[in-house]
């Protein structure tokens, strides 16, 4: 995708003045793509004299601690062209790594936009306390496609992204497709994002709340927040005096929408602090009743997909402010899934005429030329798993049976074929009435790379 799509995609204006920055460019530049600047700083000093400058940034690791001067600067975009993976900005551990000053009063007006960046080993300075973020009151500090990681609040001040000086003022961050995890909140404050936040398809994982006589949560501490389609997972509060645990997740107001909370420690038995409304959430111990385990892919390897039986799997919410689509690009279609995953392989089994018609099997978010298998399971005496046999998670009175089908040669459908486009339309089959359970595989070099979850579908 090239920069004026992504920059699109992202909400900037690509049409706006432009400057480029490369860390191995020998400097001092003049921010043209000929002459880049060597630095984040040089480019956005460029920006903040142009009316909503945009600097484009080429991978590359950059040591840096980056003052985004107000009150001029903002609306200022600092756009990694090659995504947070590749494109870092590290503040080498003795200040935040982004700072956007104050305007009047100490106060800021506007906004300051970071997309595709991984934003690392910051350090909250009395000055300005948030390690990964500082932004003054009044400033939208908005994210896209960032990781935040690896930061340290001081006193009072934010891991990942948080308020002003002591947090007397406050940011509502905007956080989208991102990740906030392993940072650590100062005395009182979150490790992850402090403020009035908006966040969705983000991951807030493994951050640690700071200590202190009122100790802080571990992902997010604000006044009223709203989180759509995000993941809670691991973060622990801060330890505070006589014992006094900060919440493991959140503290703060507002709704949570589709969100998971899950493995964060949990002081009185509850994730959340705070008068929040949830809606289609999964909490552990939380303010909504209920401890199914989202089955994660691998949290100890910090990979928080679900699994294909996961109980998130279009177990959400349509709601118009649900994003069209997950942290990883895949689209949200029909109910969406619960957290920052959609579950990439989906299958379909219906009857579109109704009761005592054909069968159809619908396979969706395909690729040209994916190896897709489908097994099918019956009869099916129970849920998903049960009965005398597991194979493959399917319920089964003879496993043999689906071994076979996985061994049926390509072009055998609907077992065993290569997609021609991003949504395969198989039979129609006419079937006698029975319970079903069905589930589709994706194979690449001989390994299985995607499943869908199980499907139970009774035929009529």
């Amino acid at each position: 995708m090239g920069v004026v799509m992504v920059l699109a995609a992202a909400g900037v204006q690509a049409q706006l003045p432009t400057f480029y920055v490369d860390v191995n460019a020998p400097g001092p530049g003049t921010g043209t793509q000929i002459n880049p600047f060597p630095t984040v700083q040089g480019g956005v000093n460029a920006a903040a004299s142009a009316a909503f400058g945009t600097v484009v940034v080429s991978p590359g690791r950059y040591f840096e601690n980056v003052v985004v001067p107000g009150p001029s600067a903002f609306g200022v975009t600092v756009f990694g062209s090659a995504g947070a993976s590749r494109t870092i900005v590290d503040g080498g551990g003795v200040g935040p790594v982004f700072r956007v000053t104050t305007g009047v009063f100490g106060m800021g007006s506007g906004t300051c936009n970071l997309t595709g960046l991984t934003i690392t080993n910051g350090q909250g300075t009395l000055a300005s306390r948030s390690g990964g973020v500082h932004a003054p009151d009044g400033v939208t500090a908005n994210l896209y496609g960032c990781i935040i990681e690896g930061n340290v609040g001081a006193v009072g001040g934010a891991g990942g992204i948080g308020g002003a000086v002591g947090g007397a003022y406050g940011t509502a961050p905007l956080l989208n497709n991102c990740i906030v995890r392993g940072n650590q909140g100062g005395d009182g404050n979150t490790g992850g994002v402090r403020g009035d936040a908006y966040c969705r398809n983000t991951l807030f994982a493994n951050n640690t709340g700071g200590g202190g006589m009122i100790p802080g949560p571990g992902a997010a501490l604000g006044g009223t927040s709203n989180f759509i389609n995000c993941t809670f997972a691991n973060n622990v509060g801060g330890a505070g005096a006589g014992g006094v645990q900060g919440a493991g997740a959140i503290q703060s107001s507002g709704v949570l929408t589709n969100c998971v909370l899950w493995g964060n420690t949990l002081p009185v038995s509850t994730a959340v602090t705070g008068p929040l409304f949830m809606v289609t959430s999964i909490t552990q111990g939380g303010n909504v009743p209920g401890l199914t385990d989202p089955l994660f892919a691998d949290p100890v390897n910090d990979d928080f997909h679900v699994l294909p039986l996961s109980p998130c799997i279009d177990g959400g919410t349509a709601l118009m402010t649900v994003p069209v689509a997950d942290f990883d690009g895949d689209a949200r279609v029909g109910p969406p899934d619960i957290g920052f995953d959609e579950a990439f392989l989906r299958l379909v089994v219906d009857q579109p005429g109704g009761a005592g018609g054909p069968v159809r099997v619908q396979n969706h978010h395909l690729n040209f030329g994916d190896e897709i298998f489908n097994v099918y399971s019956t009869p099916c005496p129970g849920a998903p798993g049960s009965g005398p046999a597991g194979f493959l998670g399917l319920c089964t009175t003879n496993p043999a049976l689906l071994a076979a089908q996985v061994l049926t040669p390509v072009g055998t459908f609907p077992f065993h074929y290569l997609a021609t486009g991003t949504t395969s339309n198989l039979g129609q089959y006419g079937l006698p009435p029975q319970t079903i359970e069905a589930l589709a595989i994706r194979v690449a070099g001989g390994a299985i790379v995607d499943t869908s979850a199980i499907v139970d579908f009774t035929v009529q």
